[in-house]
C-alpha cells in the first residue's frame, strides 16, 4: 500500500514538476525523487520480455492421452488454461493462476474440473515448471480433490491416481503456430 501510494505521488509530482519553473537544484531533487519512487521502465520491459518466453500453446502426450496448455501474459502477469483427455474416458479442463515467474522457473496455483465414467469433481493444487527452449517440464502437486460419484460408483472403485498429495509429472513441448 505504501509503495503504491509513493508511486502515485511520484507520478503526480513528476507531471507537476515538469510544468513548474523551479530553481535548478530543487527541480533536480524533485525529479530524482520521482524517478527513484517510480517503477523502472527498463525493469518492467525486461519482466514482460521474460514472461513472453512462456507464452504459447504447449502439448504433453503419453500412452494414456494428452494435455494442452495455453499460456498467456497480460499486464506483467502470466496465466494459463489447460485441457486434458486421458485413457478410460477421463477428461478435464482448468487454469493456472497466481503465477510467479523467476527466470526459467514458474510457480502457480492450479484448478481443474474433472469428468470420467465414474465421477466428476474439482481438483486443485500447486505446480512448479522449468522452461528450457521449447520444453516446459515439472510437477503438479495435488492439494485437494472433491468427487461426485455417478450412479453405481463410489470410492470403492477409485484407483487413487488423483487426490491429496498425488504428484503429476509433465513435459510439455511448444506447439508451432500454423503459418
Amino acid at each position: 500500500m505504501k509503495r503504491t501510494l509513493l508511486i502515485g505521488l511520484a507520478a503526480i509530482t513528476a507531471m507537476v514538476v515538469g510544468s513548474w519553473n523551479l530553481p535548478g537544484r530543487l527541480h533536480s531533487a524533485v525529479a530524482a525523487f520521482a524517478a527513484e519512487a517510480s517503477p523502472n521502465a527498463k525493469e518492467q520491459s525486461r519482466s514482460r520480455s521474460s514472461l513472453s518466453k512462456w507464452t504459447g500453446t504447449w502439448l504433453y502426450t503419453d500412452d494414456n492421452g494428452s494435455e494442452n496448455v495455453t499460456i498467456s501474459t497480460k499486464s506483467n502477469s502470466l496465466s494459463a488454461s489447460f485441457k486434458y483427455t486421458r485413457s478410460a474416458g477421463r477428461s478435464g479442463n482448468g487454469q493456472w493462476t497466481n503465477c510467479n515467474a523467476r527466470g526459467n522457473t514458474l510457480k502457480c496455483d492450479w484448478t481443474a474440473e474433472h469428468d470420467d465414467p465414474e465421477k466428476t469433481g474439482t481438483r486443485r493444487g500447486t505446480l512448479k515448471m522449468t522452461l528450457s527452449g521449447d520444453t516446459i517440464s515439472g510437477t503438479y502437486l495435488e492439494d485437494y480433490a472433491s468427487w461426485n460419484w455417478k450412479p453405481g460408483y463410489g470410492p470403492h472403485v477409485f484407483d487413487g491416481s488423483m487426490g491429496k498429495d498425488v504428484v503429476h509429472s509433465r513435459r510439455y513441448n511448444r506447439q508451432k503456430s500454423p503459418s
